[in-house]
């Protein structure tokens, strides 16, 4: 038995030989048993074609995984606006402890006198607004 490495239409074997003209291998034939196919779909009205069952390019950010020959389905996506909410407080966090960390070394210790390595440094906006 002949396998492809991998599935979908784009797989076909094709199987030549150099001894075709040879006597002793005259009655050796090959059958194929399963022609490679690809997966067909139509998502809101779309055909799309893959060369496997699980679907990566139908949905942003989402992979389908083909079970049977037919039928449909119907997929619902949700928003979590609780991971929502989480990433943008973790956001403004970091953003907090970078302003932070800039102002810290844009400042001027007068009882110290201890200047941070961007006092002073124009370029740098954050420094000028703090």
């Amino acid at each position: 038995m002949i396998t492809a490495n991998d599935s979908g239409s784009a797989s076909d074997l094709t199987i030549t030989t150099a001894w075709n003209d040879d006597p002793d291998w005259s009655a050796v034939t090959f059958t194929e048993t399963v022609a490679g196919d690809d997966a067909a779909l139509q998502v809101n009205g779309i055909d799309i074609t893959s060369s496997s069952n699980s679907v990566t390019n139908a949905i942003e950010g989402i992979t389908l995984n083909l079970r049977a020959e037919s039928g449909s389905a119907t997929i619902r996506a949700e928003r979590d606006a609780d991971a929502i909410v989480a990433g943008i407080k973790d956001f403004i966090a970091k953003y907090n402890d970078v302003v932070s960390f800039i102002a810290g070394q844009s400042r001027y210790d007068s009882a110290k006198k201890i200047a941070g390595v961007l006092a002073g440094d124009f370029t740098c906006a954050m420094c000028r607004a703090s």
